[in-house]
């Protein structure tokens, strides 16, 4: 792959192109189309920025079939998947809804410290 221009910068310049370009002179159903591109090309950079080579994602599978099998059943478990489960919405959310988390942050809702303390 070349060094310039980068994925990224192939992303952002195709996602101004439809914002400043192309929205502003479409109307209804196609500017709202176009519109979703964008938002699709942003998703797709802050789900770029997110991953790195060395992070550990977890199954979700195994997950299900250990809860089921009840190895979350005690106190300290219970907390521990607790604070797993926010860490993968709140990953998440920074990939999908950046602006969501941010929000409910800033009232001390979403944060695994402010959420442990009303668990």
């Amino acid at each position: 792959m070349t060094d310039r221009p980068s994925s990224r910068e192939l992303l952002s310049a195709v996602e101004r192109f439809l914002d400043e370009d192309l929205v502003p002179d479409l109307k209804g159903r196609r500017q709202f189309l176009a519109r979703v591109a964008a938002n699709a090309l942003r998703l797709v950079a802050r789900e770029m920025a997110t991953e790195s080579p060395s992070s550990t994602k977890r199954d979700p599978e195994l997950l299900r079939q250990q809860i089921r099998q009840g190895e979350y059943a005690g106190s300290e478990e219970r907390q521990h998947l607790l604070r797993i489960l926010r860490e993968d919405v709140r990953a998440k959310l920074l990939v999908s809804n950046p602006r969501l988390l941010e929000a409910d942050e800033a009232r001390g809702r979403a944060s695994p410290e402010g959420a442990a303390d009303r668990a």
